[in-house]
Parts: C-alpha cells; structure tokens; sequence
C-alpha cells in the first residue's frame, strides 16, 4: 500500500509503508465465523375444532357398528335355537317311524303295569273287607304239592300268618307245615318251600299270570282277526 506525502509546493511524493515482516511460527489470528441464532421453533397448530356435522357423523358410524355387532349375536343365537328346535323334531319324527311291533310291544307293557297296579289294589281292598280270602289262597297252593310231601314250609305276610293260624290249623303227621313270616311278601299270597320244590303263590305272581292270560287272548284274536 502505497502513502503520499504533500510537499511545500503542493506536490505529492510516493512512498511504500513499512510493515514488518511475517515471524516463523508467528500465530494467525482465526478469521471469525459468523454464528447464527437458532431459529425459534414454530408452535404447534391447534387441531381445527370438531364440526356438528362430524359429531353426526361418528355417531352415526358407531350406531351402525353395534347394530351390525348386535345383528351377528342374534343371528348366532338364532341359528343355535333353530339346531335345538331341529333336534327335538327329528327325535319325534323318529319315533313316528319306529316298526308298529315295538310301539305296541311298549304299549302292551304300560297296560299290564297298570293292571297289576289295579288288581293289586282290589285285591288289598278286598282283604280288608274279608282277611280270610287268604286261606281259600294258602289251601290251592297245598293242593299243588305231592301228596307224599313232608317238611313243609308257609311264608305268609305277618298279617295274614295271624289269619292262617286261626282259620287253618296246621294238620299233624305228614302234611305238618311251619309258617314262616315275611314283611317282604305282600298281602293276600304266599310261598310254600318244600325239599324238593317251591310253589310262588304270592299276589304279584298270580297277578301276572292273569294278565298274561288276557293279554295272550287278545292277541291271539288280533292275529285271528
């Protein structure tokens, strides 16, 4: 860089400044780098407020999830009554179909259950009125036995071994029997035992035997029929 002197008669005289020269190792100043403030962080946009028309739509949608929701449990539920309901019905339809036979076969059954049940309760009735129809019972199952029989044995009802006793003495000599009482056995029949055989006389034997008979008899007309 290049300074100029004035001189007295107003002419300028040039000359080079002195500056000192560069030192080895001298340290350089770091030229200065402009730091720049962080900008300010812009705030957060406040969602837009909700409209009516959005409220309307969101209720809306959830109506018709739970209706949807609701339909499908019903019709599950629907569809598990209807498989029940199914089930029953085809169970009866079957029994529609089953042979004649088998359904006849049960019927038959249910109506000798019930006359057994009937005749018993004639029967006790009838005892009441008269006890001693037990002896008439007690002497035809003795009549059954061989002549020649010996150790004989009556199981008779406690009750009706009180009538026995009284109305119809036991014989002596051969045809002596013992009365042997059962609460187990039913009014109005009796068990004789023997050593070489056994005659069930009881009520509910005797019943059964009638029944059978009529029930035979009936079938034996339906099949002539």
């Amino acid at each position: 860089m290049s300074d100029q002197v004035l001189k007295k008669d107003g002419t300028a005289e040039g000359f080079e400044r002195w500056e000192p020269p560069a030192m080895a190792g001298a340290h350089k100043p770091k030229p200065k780098v402009a730091v720049r403030a962080p900008a300010p962080k812009k705030a957060a946009a406040a969602p837009p407020p909700v409209t009516a028309e959005q409220i309307e739509q969101i209720q809306k949608q959830a109506h018709e999830e739970g209706f949807a929701q609701g339909q499908k449990e019903g019709l599950a539920d629907a569809q598990r009554q209807i498989r029940e309901k199914t089930s029953k019905l085809d169970k009866i339809m079957a029994s529609f179909t089953r042979p004649m036979a088998e359904q006849d076969d049960e019927l038959v059954e249910e109506v000798v259950e019930l006359a057994m049940v009937v005749a018993k309760q004639l029967i006790r009735r009838q005892l009441k009125q008269d006890p001693g129809e037990v002896v008439a019972v007690v002497r035809e199952a003795m009549a059954a036995l061989p002549v020649s029989t010996s150790t004989i044995r009556l199981q008779l009802n406690p009750e009706d071994a009180e009538v026995i006793r009284n109305n119809l003495p036991s014989a002596e000599g051969e045809r002596a029997w013992s009365i042997i009482e059962d609460a187990a056995l039913s009014r109005g029949g009796c068990r004789i035992t023997t050593e070489n055989s056994t005659i069930d006389s009881t009520m509910e034997t005797r019943i059964a035997a009638v029944v059978a008979q009529l029930m035979g008899g009936e079938r034996d007309e339906d099949q002539r029929a």
